[in-house]
């Protein structure tokens, strides 16, 4: 058989010599293709993503008309109405002037008569002289700080009753964590015409009062709570609260306790 005859090598040269225009027009167009996509690439990345944030901000506009379309009528509902018989039963400061105004009030109405008062302290000191914190019961609300209050009352067992029954509608927040009771005989209070019995009881009560500690803060991606679910039920029990009158109450009142505290803040 015959042999193959061998391709000669292709002459570059050659080609260069008799074909340049041609190969300088394809050097031409493969630089200008090089180039285009150098610039392309990246600017198509940056409208797909630029394309990607606007559908996001489209969405996250229409959810924040919708919130304010809420809060625009939010003003018309019969929550908001309460909102400062809500700040009333729960501050957001310790609130022991409201407090003391409320129990020298509620006092008076039922007819027993304070006999000591003293406010339970949130620090202690140690046998080394710092200060310690009182740890929060295990399953606490972190939200709520909670302030304790002694009483001691005398009255007829009636009125002590009335008294206990009555602590629990006022504002602030107030709850008897402790009860004590025992008769006594005062015939002084009967002279001093501060009684009409002579047999009266001694009460011993322990006073939780709770106030707001809570940070407050918003998110706009997040939705509004549904105020819809507090029924009218709910709401009503607001009204059972009994809201002290605020011109009676300092604004911003400031009592030091130990010379550095603040017992209001």
């Amino acid at each position: 058989m015959p042999e193959a005859k061998k391709k000669p090598p292709i002459n570059y040269q050659y080609i260069l010599q008799t074909r340049r225009m041609l190969v300088i027009a394809f050097g031409l167009a493969g630089v200008t293709l090089f180039v285009g996509m150098a610039i392309l690439i990246p600017n198509l990345t940056k409208a797909r993503t630029a394309y990607a944030n606007l559908n996001a901000e489209k969405g996250r506009l229409a959810n924040l008309e919708r919130k304010n379309s809420i809060l625009q009528n939010v003003q018309n509902t019969d929550l908001y109405s309460k909102k400062s018989d809500i700040n009333a039963i729960l501050p957001s400061s310790k609130p022991l002037l409201q407090l003391l105004n409320q129990i020298d009030r509620v006092s008076a109405e039922t007819g027993v008569i304070i006999s000591e008062f003293g406010v339970v302290p949130g620090e202690i000191s140690t046998a080394s002289g710092e200060l310690k914190t009182i740890k929060p019961p295990v399953g606490a609300n972190p939200n709520l700080g909670s302030i304790e209050t002694q009483i001691i009352l005398i009255g007829k067992i009636e009125n002590v009753n009335s008294f206990l029954k009555a602590i629990n509608n006022i504002t602030p927040l107030t709850e008897t964590t402790e009860l004590a009771l025992k008769a006594i005989n005062r015939q002084d209070l009967v002279d001093q015409q501060k009684l009409s019995d002579p047999h009266v009881f001694e009460a011993t009560l322990t006073l939780t009062s709770y106030f707001f500690t809570g940070k407050i803060q918003t998110d706009p991606n997040q939705d509004l709570p549904d105020l819809s679910k507090f029924t009218n039920d709910e709401t009503a029990e607001l009204d059972q609260f009994q809201v002290p009158v605020s011109s009676q109450i300092p604004a911003n009142p400031t009592v030091g306790g130990g010379g550095k505290e603040d017992l209001f803040q």
